[in-house]
């Protein structure tokens, strides 16, 4: 037989999801049919604002994207292309903002260009100069992903260097 503490919490259950369905048929639809008018409305108003952008502004926007794939995935046919974009635009303010983006983007793959060919020379000419000239320009990179690629290949060169290095002390001391 069934205590009374147990009928007690089995009636008070029944209250507790009575009550939550409760609310739910009271405000869950509603909330439904609030979140899908929502969505209407916002998408309404994202169709006109494309609407009501003039070409000029339309072609900032192009060029903003243009410049924002350049700065993730840097390339010097990108650069000359926008180079030539961004010297036709009317506005002065909007044209130095680009400008200095641009010129930030072509630094950057200057100095990607720079660190490649030094950490290259380095795995040809396994000597310490040409670690440490690729390590300071690996140092001047500011791409998480191209920095970790060239560290890694300057690693193995390094480390190839200091076994060297040691193998032929060991045997210089061996030799004595």
């Amino acid at each position: 037989m069934k205590s009374k503490s147990e009928y007690f919490y089995l009636f008070l259950s029944v209250i507790v999801l009575s009550a939550l369905a409760a609310l739910y048929l009271v405000f869950g639809r509603n909330f439904g049919a609030y979140q899908a008018s929502t969505q209407t409305a916002n998408s309404r108003e994202i169709s006109t604002t494309e609407e009501e952008l003039s070409p000029e502004e339309k072609q900032l926007m192009e060029l903003e994207n243009a410049l924002s794939d350049l700065e993730n995935t840097p390339s010097n046919e990108k650069l000359v292309a926008l180079q030539d974009q961004v010297a036709n635009i009317a506005d002065q303010t909007k044209k130095d903002e680009l400008q200095k983006r641009l010129d930030t983007a072509s630094t950057e793959l200057a100095n990607q260009t720079a660190a490649e060919t030094a950490v290259v020379n380095a795995e040809g000419y396994r000597i310490l100069y040409n670690v440490e000239v690729a390590q300071a320009a690996i140092n001047l990179l500011t791409s998480a992903e191209k920095k970790a690629e060239l560290q890694q290949r300057l690693d193995v060169v390094s480390t190839a260097i200091q076994s060297t290095y040691s193998e032929q002390t060991t045997l210089a001391v061996s030799q004595q």
